[in-house]
């Protein structure tokens, strides 16, 4: 038995409050990927400098969880923080 995989693709027409809308979510997506990114390159750089002083095991950083479940729970926990600030007017 085969299987066939089928696909559609939608053309969007937005009207200028949804297009800014759209461009608003996905300005958030990317903040937020950058941040995620931001902090296990930050705790991969902290491991290697600590690996290059002699520590070994579990005297190094502990390492961050790469899921974007454990990535989530300390962006959550300060949304204020990673949030940037709305347009004016």
């Amino acid at each position: 038995m085969r299987t066939a995989l089928q696909a559609y693709r939608f053309a969007l027409d937005p009207n200028p409050g949804q297009e800014s809308a759209l461009r608003s979510h996905c300005g958030a997506q990317r903040f937020a990927f950058n941040w995620g990114l931001g902090r296990i390159k930050a705790n991969r750089d902290q491991r290697k400098a600590e690996a290059s002083y002699g520590l070994d095991g579990d005297e190094l950083t502990p390492s961050v969880s790469w899921s974007a479940y454990s990535l989530r729970k300390p962006s959550c926990a300060c949304p204020t923080v990673l949030s940037p600030a709305p347009p004016a007017g």
